[in-house]
């Protein structure tokens, strides 16, 4: 039997449209997207399948993103691909990790996010700055060049992929270093801020502080933290809120360590996007990974584990 491990992905994986073949196929999902959408005071669903300019925003694309997981989430489990061996969630995903592991309520979820959507929007208009992911630097070259230019690497995502965060200026100037330095591929991220770097300090301290109104309840398996790469310890779950937003996330080595200390042999993306798999494939192309977008695809999987 296989070793599972669940992956959520983060901003950047929603797209307009996102659930409506799972709503298609298993109606009871209404009643999810019906209660996420009375905690956050709009329509949810609605924003998931029609509203494109919506879900380019932080403040909307984090609890679509959200929900959108755990409802493919509940169709894992009635096809009885459940419980996994452990979690991990890539930046806001984190957070739909904790939903999954029984850590957080589904509405204090939503709350968490919401704030967390509202905190890094209002970061981002106070200081302003964006995301390019490098691709084929070394990572000796990668930090020097951010050191000269007052950039962040804030995502290690793979051997050969690292984002950088930072102020426009500063984001421009690292470009142009890492082009002399022969970066193989260096692409714009479509994000509204310079997450997980110092620049959202103000964000971390908000959450921080609305994180210790929350009520954590139990982990039913356990979740790998993007800030260190190793277990989630029960009573961190408040220090590793605040520091995912302003410190950079390890998910290459969180993949290692599930391997390692696990013996994680299949990875399962539960939510939007194929970026997670694909970014698992290349650190180690041979455990297993799969992306779970459609009904079909949650059918071959049941075929295959």
């Amino acid at each position: 039997m296989k070793k599972i491990a669940f992956l959520f992905p983060g901003q950047g994986a929603q797209y307009v449209g996102m659930g409506k073949e799972w709503l298609d196929s298993y109606p009871d999902l209404y009643s999810l997207y019906d209660q996420a959408s009375a905690v956050l005071g709009y329509d949810l669903k609605k924003i998931c399948l029609e509203d494109e300019k919506a879900l380019a925003s932080t403040f909307y694309a984090q609890p679509a993103i959200l929900v959108t997981s755990l409802a493919i989430l509940e169709c894992l489990k009635k096809e009885n691909i459940y419980p996994p061996k452990l979690v991990i969630g890539f930046s806001l995903g984190e957070y739909s990790a904790f939903a999954a592991s029984g850590l957080f309520s589904l509405e204090e979820s939503l709350l968490l996010i919401k704030k967390r959507a509202e905190a890094m929007h209002q970061a981002s208009l106070l200081r302003p700055g964006q995301m390019v992911a490098v691709f084929g630097l070394s990572k000796e070259i990668l930090f020097s060049i951010s050191k000269m230019t007052n950039t962040y690497p804030a995502n290690f995502n793979s051997p050969d992929q690292v984002v950088v965060s930072g102020t426009a200026e500063n984001i421009a100037q690292f470009i142009a270093l890492a082009k002399e330095n022969n970066a193989k591929r260096i692409i714009p991220l479509a994000v509204s801020g310079a997450f997980h770097s110092p620049l959202m300090a103000q964000a971390a301290e908000e959450l921080e502080e609305f994180a210790k109104t929350m009520h954590p309840v139990r982990m039913d398996f356990p979740i790998i933290a993007n800030t260190t790469a190793t277990l989630l310890p029960f009573d961190h779950i408040n220090t590793e809120i605040k520091n995912q937003v302003d410190s950079p996330i390890y998910f290459e080595d969180s993949i290692h360590y599930a391997i390692e200390h696990f013996h994680i042999d299949c990875f399962i993306e539960v939510g939007p996007g194929k970026v997670l798999s694909g970014l698992v494939r290349k650190i180690s192309p041979a455990v297993a990974a799969y992306s779970i977008q459609t009904p079909h695809d949650l059918k071959y999987l049941k075929g295959v584990l």
